[in-house]
C-alpha cells in the first residue's frame, strides 16, 4: 500500500501551499525593502507643508509668552500649569491650563494667536484632594471638558471616587 503521505490527494496540496507560502514570503520580503528605500522625491504643484507653515507664520502675532501672561490673568493667582499652540474649533489659539495653587482650582483659557484675545475660560475645575495638582482631581483635563484640538465636552465632571474630595 505504501506510504500513506505519498499519494497525490495529499503531495498536490502540500506542494500547492508550499508554493503559496514561498511566493508571500518572497512578496513580503521584496515589500520590507522597498519600504526601507528612501522615498523618491517629487515635486508637486501644491506644497501644504510649506502653505500651512507660512500660513502659521503670517497670522501668528502673539508670542507664547505674551498669550501665557494673559492666560495667568484670567485667575486669581494663576500658574500656568501646560499650554500649547493648536486649532480650536478652526482657530489658531494657545490653550492654557491655569490653576490657582492657593485655592486649588484650574481653568482652561483659550488665547487667539492672532490678536491675544481671551477667548474662552472654563469654569473653576476642583484638583486633586489631596492626591496633589498633578492629577488634576483624577481625571486630568477630559473629565472637565478639554480634549485636545478643537473639541470641548460641556457635560458635568464625572462622579463617582475619582471625583470625590477627600
Amino acid at each position: 500500500m505504501g506510504n500513506p503521505y505519498l499519494r497525490k490527494s495529499v503531495v498536490i496540496p502540500a506542494v500547492a501551499v508550499a508554493a503559496v507560502l514561498i511566493t508571500a514570503l518572497a512578496a513580503g520580503t521584496a515589500f520590507a525593502q522597498e519600504q526601507n528605500k528612501t522615498a523618491p522625491s517629487i515635486k508637486g504643484s501644491v506644497d501644504v507643508k510649506g502653505t500651512v507653515q507660512n500660513y502659521i507664520k503670517d497670522n501668528l502675532k502673539v508670542s507664547f509668552t505674551a498669550a501665557a501672561d494673559t492666560a495667568a490673568a484670567q485667575v486669581a493667582n494663576g500658574t500656568i500649569v501646560s499650554g500649547n499652540l493648536g486649532v480650536v474649533q478652526g482657530y489658531l489659539a494657545y490653550k492654557f491650563f491655569v490653576v490657582n495653587a492657593d485655592t486649588q482650582v484650574g481653568h482652561i483659557v483659550v488665547v487667539d494667536a492672532g490678536n491675544g484675545q481671551v477667548l474662552h475660560t472654563s469654569g473653576d475645575i476642583q484638583m486633586g484632594g489631596g492626591r496633589g495638582i498633578g492629577m488634576f482631581g483624577g481625571h486630568g483635563f477630559k473629565g472637565h471638558g478639554f480634549h485636545g484640538y478643537g473639541s470641548w465636552n460641556h457635560a458635568a465632571p464625572e462622579s463617582g471616587p475619582q471625583g470625590t474630595q477627600s
